[in-house]
Order: C-alpha cells, then structure tokens, then sequence
C-alpha cells in the first residue's frame, strides 16, 4: 500500500495526526507522503517550513484568490504522482482547486482509489449566498461523484456527503484530532486545579462555562448571550471566554448592560486551555456555523461536560444528551432556558458520571493511534460508537 495525501496548507492539529499516520504506515511497511499546495494562506498564521517533516512535499504553486476562496495551480503535481506510484489518493481541503480533478482524472490510468477528506455539513450552506451555494453545488455534484469513498468526520458530514456522492461509495470515519497527552485531565493534581482556580478566578458559588474561540461573529457568543440575558437565573453562571476579534467590545458591553458575568482572557496557550478545562464546570461552543470545532475533542479530553449549539458539526458524536451535556437550538429559546434550569439541577454525581461518559467518549473514537490503524487496516469501515 502507497498512502498519498493532498492537501491546502499544513497545520499544527492535523500534523499531529499525519505524524501518528506516517508512525503506523512506517512500521507497516506503507508509504506515506503529503503533498502540500502552497506554503500558507492569507488568513493562516502557519508556514510550511515550521511544519515540514520527512513525509511532507510542497508542490509548484500558483494562488489566485477570489474573495474568501484561494485556488492553488501545482503545475508538478502529475509528475509528483506518477514517481510516487499510489495505491490510494485522498485529497483534503478545497474540492476547487484544479489538482483535485487532475487526480481523480489520472486514477485510471495509475489504478489507485482516491478519496475526499469532507468536514462540511449542510448548515453550511444556509449560511452562504444563493449564489455561492448554487455554483458548489454544481461543481460538487460533478466531483464527489468521481470518489471512489471518503473520510467523514461524524453524522453530519455523512448526511452532506450523501447528498452528493455516488451511490455505494468507501467511507472511513475520521475526525480532526488532538494530542489527547495534552489535554488528558488525570495529569493535573487537585493541588494544581486550586491554584490554577485561584488564578483565573473560578467562582465557587456559579456554574462556569469555558468558550475558546476567536470573538466573531460566526461563533455566536454575542448571540448566545443576547439569548440569555433575560434568563432570570443569568447571575448563577460565569462565562471564560479565551480569545479575542473584533466583537471584544460588543460582547463586553452586552455582558455589562445585561448583568452577565463574563471574563474575556485573551489568547491562550493550548497548556493555559488545557489547565482551564480542569477546573471549570462546562465547555461551551454556540457557534452559527462550525464543520467540526477542535475544541469539543480538547473538551472530552478533559472529561467536560458540554454544552453546544446546533450549528456544531461534530455534536452528534461529542454530546449524549443529558449524559455528557446539551444541545440547545437559537431557534427554541425556551429550550435554551430549560437546558439551563437542569444544569442548575445537576449534582456532583452527575458530573462525576459526565466526566467519564465525555472522556471514554474521546478513548474510543477520538485516539490519533486507533483512527491511524483503522485507515490502515479497515479501509471502508463504519464509525464505532460507544
């Protein structure tokens, strides 16, 4: 077997896990290599030479951009595949980009199987233009159906696939990843979770809810706390956010006028988020519009509870309702607030029982190791679930 990957740009949370891959492969007698578009993007921090390794190639490239889209043209990348010969090809990122079809068009002739690495679900779509979502749509009808399977990231991602895709394709399950070392919470001692606790302020008396997330609009803190300020029991809970964006001053001054205690902390170190999760009581994500958040991985880690919109791709597979947390809807305000009266009600046995539901959750589908062997060993098998 001769692994071959495609991909936009490298980045940190999938490195990680291409590192895991490259480990398995390598003591499988695979090859296993990573070919790169273009060495950043104008909206990433990342550069390739930060993160390139020995499986890693970056390709030829020319980039046009058109408004939030960026196409990458590797004028060497037939070239790359015919030396590299592979017996499967999945590309990752932008279905738009004209080297997806120049794989797809060579897998006849060089008798590999390709696959396409989807996160996207169909909310997506509502919160594009008419416009925009008619043209994917076309390209994507044309495209998906030339995969022979694909990798999905949960239910969601499944559903937005079948949508598209030929009848009776392969499909794996596999999810964005994280160091799950990093963000086990048996590492930190209960004499460290005190003064970190002391340090961020934990209030003893409030349930604390931890969001990280870039303060903008489509991760919906402003609206979720628009949505709870005439909740009369708003003064029970406390609101860490991690992160900053041109909303800081929006949400400060919502939180202000509707009495609702929020701590906006910055930008933290994935250490400083890790060590956050040990000590508060939820992990909150309410974002509009989120394929598959990092952080609800980081949180089950971390044996959290959570608590997530909707919108959140990957909900199906991180919260069991009333097990490991909640779902709320913007659409059913009522909901909202009754999600918020039990967790009131929750007491420490239920969190007790939360916190291993949320990280035997992670151990069983969410260990870099385990999904690594599966694409090795189980290429078109179907997503385990607890």
């Amino acid at each position: 077997m001769r692994i071959v990957l495609y991909t936009n740009i490298l980045t940190p949370y999938r490195k990680y896990f291409f590192d895991e891959l490259s480990k398995k492969c390598e003591e499988n007698n695979i090859s296993f290599n990573v070919l790169v578009m273009t060495e950043t993007e104008p909206n990433r921090n990342w550069k390739y030479d930060d993160l390139k390794t020995n499986y890693t190639i970056l390709l030829e490239n020319k980039s046009y951009t058109f408004g939030d889209i960026y196409i990458h043209y590797n004028p060497n990348l037939k070239d790359i595949i015919n030396t590299l010969n592979p017996t499967h090809v999945i590309c990752a990122g932008s279905y738009l980009c004209p080297g997806v079809n120049t794989i797809l068009n060579m897998s006849k002739k060089l008798n590999y199987e390709t696959f396409f690495w989807s996160e996207s679900h169909l909310y997506e779509e509502k919160n594009n233009s008419k416009l925009k979502n008619i043209v994917r749509e076309f390209i994507r009808n044309y495209i998906y159906k030339k995969f022979d399977g694909f990798w999905y990231a949960g239910k969601l991602s499944l559903d937005f696939i079948e949508k598209y895709a030929s009848k009776n394709f392969k499909k794996i399950f596999v999810p964005n990843l994280v160091n799950n070392e990093v963000f086990d919470y048996h590492k930190i001692s209960n004499t460290q979770r005190e003064k970190i606790s002391e340090y961020y302020n934990i209030s003893k008396e409030k349930i604390t809810f931890f969001c990280p997330a870039r303060l903008t609009t489509v991760k919906g803190i402003d609206l979720f706390l628009k949505c709870i300020k005439n909740y009369e029991k708003k003064d029970r809970f406390q609101f860490l956010l991690a992160g900053d964006g041109e909303l800081r001053n929006d949400i400060e001054k919502i939180s202000k006028n509707s009495n609702i205690d929020v701590s906006i902390l910055n930008y933290l170190s994935q250490e400083e988020v890790a060590q956050l999760y040990c000590v508060v009581d939820f992990f909150l994500m309410p974002s509009l519009s989120d394929p598959n958040p990092l952080t609800c991985i980081e949180a089950l880690w971390s044996g959290l509870p959570l608590l997530v919109s909707n919108h959140v791709g990957n909900y199906p597979e991180v919260v069991k309702e009333d097990k490991n947390g909640f779902v709320f809807n913007y659409d059913k305000r009522d909901e909202l607030y009754n999600i918020l009266d039990s967790i009131l009600l929750k007491n420490e046995e239920w969190y007790k029982e939360a916190k291993e539901y949320s990280y035997n959750l992670a151990c069983h589908n969410y260990n870099a190791s385990d999904v690594a062997l599966k694409i090795i060993n189980k290429p078109n098998d179907e997503m385990n679930k607890i």
